[in-house]
C-alpha cells in the first residue's frame, strides 16, 4: 500500500496554493507536483521525487503561525524521538506563514483494527508518552487526523463496513523494518 493509494490525485497546485506558495523565494515552484492528499490544516503536494510539501488550508478555523508550528514539532520530536518524521518548516519573509517539506512516504497505510496488531507493542508505547504528555504539558497528540475522525463516525454510521482508522501515526514498511511514523 503506497501514498497514491485510495487517494484522488489532482495534477498541479491551485490558484491559492500558488499564491501562497509564491511568498516563499526558497520553494522551487517546478517542483511541485501532484496533489496527493490533505487533512484538516494543509493541503499535501508531492515535492520533487523524495519529499512532499504541505501547504496550510486558509479555511482551517485557528491556523498555526510558524512560531506555534515550530513548538509542536520540536514538542513531538522531544516526546516521540523514534517516531517523528524528518520535517523543514519554512517560514515566509514577514514571517506569519509557514510551509511544510517532509520526507515522502512511499510504503505506508493508516492503522486499522486489522492491522494494529503487527504495531500492538509500538503503540501502546505511543499512548503511554501520550498520556505523560498530557500529564505534565496539558496538550496531546492528535491521533486520528481528519481522515481517521471521517473514518470512525462513517464506521459508527454504516456499522462494520467502513473499518476505523488512525491517519495522523501511519505504519511504514522502510528498509525491512516496520514502524511507526508521526
Amino acid at each position: 500500500m503506497g501514498i497514491l493509494e485510495g487517494m484522488q490525485i489532482r495534477h498541479g497546485i491551485n490558484i491559492l496554493d500558488r499564491l501562497s506558495v509564491s511568498q516563499f523565494p526558497q520553494v522551487e515552484m517546478v517542483k511541485i507536483g501532484a496533489q496527493l492528499g490533505g487533512g484538516m490544516e494543509h493541503t499535501v503536494y508531492a515535492y520533487g521525487i523524495d519529499q512532499v510539501l504541505k501547504v496550510p488550508r486558509r479555511i482551517h478555523h485557528h491556523p498555526h503561525t510558524p512560531e506555534q508550528k515550530i513548538a509542536d514539532f520540536d514538542t513531538i520530536k522531544r516526546h516521540f524521538p523514534e517516531n517523528t518524521l524528518e520535517s523543514e518548516i519554512i517560514t515566509s519573509q514577514d514571517k506569519l506563514n509557514y510551509l511544510l517539506v517532509q520526507r515522502r512516504l512511499r510504503n505506508f497505510k493508516n492503522i486499522t483494527p486489522q492491522n494494529m496488531q503487527e504495531v500492538r507493542g509500538q503503540f501502546l508505547e505511543l499512548i503511554k508518552i501520550n498520556q505523560r504528555l498530557v500529564s505534565e504539558e496539558q496538550i496531546c497528540l492528535d491521533f486520528l487526523g481528519k481522515e481517521g475522525i471521517e473514518k470512525c463516525a462513517m464506521s459508527l454510521v454504516k456499522g462494520c463496513k467502513i473499518a476505523p482508522e488512525i491517519s495522523n501515526i501511519v505504519i511504514e514498511r522502510r528498509n525491512g523494518t516496520v514502524g511507526l511514523v508521526i
